[in-house]
Formats: structure tokens, sequence, C-alpha cells
């Protein structure tokens, strides 16, 4: 058995708040710049965690004082106040961001309540349930300052045992951030081997992708039907179900068609493309890895038909020209840059497993229904 559980508004397990709700860059008499202290927006915290990889926005360090009077520290949890509602991350360290609009820090009493585990109670079901109560708005909801504050949250007495529940999801996701930063740093290096082979001076030229591969329908499959078994079903804007067997054998590429068109997907396995996608059929021998480096680099994105739907113009996307090296060098390529699209895939998986075994633990260790030694075990041998 746990310790005693206590009740209490998020109020009393804070020393502080921040909320910047309607500042921006033109009310402190400056603007967005090219480069400096990132912002880190609503739209930046995805799957409880920030992602400052894409769509980043920055301001120069005179802005961020002004902007940020109270920095950000480790420890901070972060909360979307609306589009989305109740989104959370932790911040694991004091890098200096810009809090942007639509996100709450969080500052943990540390005498009441462990950060790292104030983020995981937030992320449970019940503390959703609890925000979302309190949000007002129909087509967007949204959630005040002093709303949030008012949420009622039960956690254990002993901070002791928040620690723990907080060391053992925490264990997951650190070795979810090992395996994502793998794939980060093995995609950089098999977009530099793909650069190097296609840098001036090698032997090969320009032909259009027609010569180079095909582009081929994806199957329709109704929504219904993208449940159940191992295999992946792609749309244009990646993976969107599962299937109970394949119309393409894999490794392969899938091109957005319809929706986010000209986006350029790898699938390591056997996977399912819709008919909103091209799977791409190698031609003269090409390897399919050098495809989908070369495809992406190409801007499909900018070849797109239809004003109402956006679409990929295949006509218009064969006669653009790749550059195509020799045959020995499409051959290096192919072999040292598979083993790494292996390797990707592996922490892939490794990430999807981890994440669904952290998602499996924490209802029961913050509601405390579940035994603290037992998933200490668990999460041991996963890690």
């Amino acid at each position: 058995m746990g310790s005693r559980r206590l009740i209490v508004p998020v109020e009393s397990l804070l020393t502080d708040l921040i909320d910047h709700r309607g500042r921006t860059p033109k009310k402190l008499g400056t603007d967005f710049s090219e480069s400096g202290v990132p912002v880190v927006s609503a739209k930046n915290i995805k799957n409880s965690r920030i992602d400052m990889e894409h769509n980043i926005r920055f301001v120069t360090e005179s802005t961020f004082k002004k902007w940020m009077p109270r920095r950000l520290r480790a420890g901070d949890v972060l909360v979307t106040s609306e589009a989305p509602l109740g989104e959370v991350a932790y911040l694991d360290d004091d890098r200096d961001l810009v809090l942007g609009q639509r996100l709450f820090a969080l500052r943990a009493d540390e005498r009441k309540v462990h950060g790292r585990y104030l983020f995981y109670l937030l992320r449970s079901a019940e503390s959703q349930a609890a925000i979302h109560a309190r949000a007002t708005g129909t087509t967007a909801q949204g959630i005040r300052q002093s709303e949030l504050l008012k949420v009622k949250l039960e956690i254990p007495e002993d901070v002791v045992e928040q620690r723990t529940i907080a060391s053992i999801l925490g264990a997951l996701d650190d070795k979810i951030e090992v395996n994502r930063k793998i794939v980060r740093t093995l995609k950089l290096v098999a977009r530099t081997l793909y650069l190097s082979a296609c840098t001036s001076g090698s032997p090969g030229g320009l032909i259009p992708v027609r010569e180079a591969c095909q582009l081929l329908y994806g199957k329709t499959l109704r929504a219904q039907e993208r449940h159940g078994g191992a295999i992946p079903v792609f749309g244009s804007n990646g993976i969107i179900g599962w299937h109970d067997h394949a119309i393409v054998s894999g490794p392969g590429v899938i091109v957005g068609r319809k929706g986010t068109a000209g986006a350029v997907t790898w699938s390591q396995g056997d996977f399912y493309p819709i008919d909103t996608t091209f799977y791409v059929q190698p031609k003269n021998g090409i390897p399919i890895a050098f495809l989908f480096y070369a495809l992406r680099e190409l801007g499909l994105e900018t070849h797109g038909s239809d004003s109402a739907v956006p679409g990929l113009n295949r006509d218009a996307a064969y006669m653009m020209k790749l550059f195509v090296p020799s045959a020995s060098a499409l051959s290096g390529f192919a072999r040292t840059v598979e083993p790494l699209h292996e390797r990707i895939a592996q922490a892939d998986i490794e990430i999807s497993t981890l994440a669904e075994l952290r998602d499996a633990l924490l209802p029961g260790l913050v509601s405390g229904e579940r035994s603290i030694l037992d998933s200490e075990a668990i999460v041991s041998e996963a890690v």
C-alpha cells in the first residue's frame, strides 16, 4: 500500500504559474527573428513532449529578456490552454525558451509534489477529464488560468512515493528519447551519404523521374477496415492504420497524392498504400533507398494540382529530373544505407513498445492501484 492520498486543487501544489496569453513580439515593440531564442507554443507540444524540430520561431536575446522576466526552469510542466486543450510536456533542463501564447508553465512546490510526477498525473484520463470539465467554448475549447488552478488532483501525500513513480515512468521516457536521438542521427547520416553520392563531379547525370521509377496508385481501403493486423496502412501523411495483408512488399516508398501532396515516406516492411497515395516502383536498377532520398530532395509538394483538395500532378512529377550517380556508386550507397534503415526501424519499434508499456503503467501508478515494486521490475527488464 502507498501513502495516504490527498485531493487538492492545482493552485495548492504550485509556487508559480507563468501565463503569457496575449503577449506577442509586436506588443513588445519588436518581431520574430531568423534565429535567436526559440519560442515554444501550443503547436510545439505533441505527444506529451516539446517538439522543437518543426514550426519553430525565434526572438532576439533582447526580446527574450523583455518577454521572460521569469524564466522557465528544469522541472516546469507546460500545459496547453487551447488548440489543443490539456496537452502537457515536461521541461527537463534549464535551456532558454520563450513561453508563447496558449501555454501555461506550472512550477511545482517540491515540498508537496514532484514536478515530473505532476507531469504524469496531468496526463492521466482523470486529470484530463477534470481539465476539460472546466473548459469553455464550443468550436475550440479553452481553459482560463483561474479555472485551471481550481482543477482537483488526487496525489500521494508522500513526495518520495511520487518521485519513485515518476522515476519508473521517466525511465521509459528517457529510453524513448535515447532512441529518438539515435533515429535522428541515423537519418542525418543517411541523408549526408545521399548528398555525398550526388555531389558535383560524381560520375552520373540527370534523368527524368519517369526513367527512374513509376508512381503507382494506392488502393482504396475504407476507414473502418484500417484496424487490426500488423501491416501499416499509409495515407499521404504517413501511417493511418493497420491491416491484415499488404499490397506492396517492403522496403518501399510512399508519395502523397491527395491531401499532404508530395510528402515522401519510407516503409521498412510490407505495407498497404491507400488511394490518396502513390507507391514507388524502381526502374533501371536504381535502389529504392536512393529513390527515397532523391524524391524527397525534389520538392514534389510544389507540383500540386486541384484547388479544393491539394493533389500531386503525376505527369509534372515525371518530368522533373533527378541526379543518378554511377552504378557502382548506387550499389555502394545501398549497401551502406540499408543497414541504417534497419536500425532506424528497430529503434522505431522499440519506441512504440516502450510507449505502450508506459501508457499501460501510468493509470495504475498515479491512481495507486498498481504495485510500485512490480512496476519497477517490469520497467527494469524493459530498459
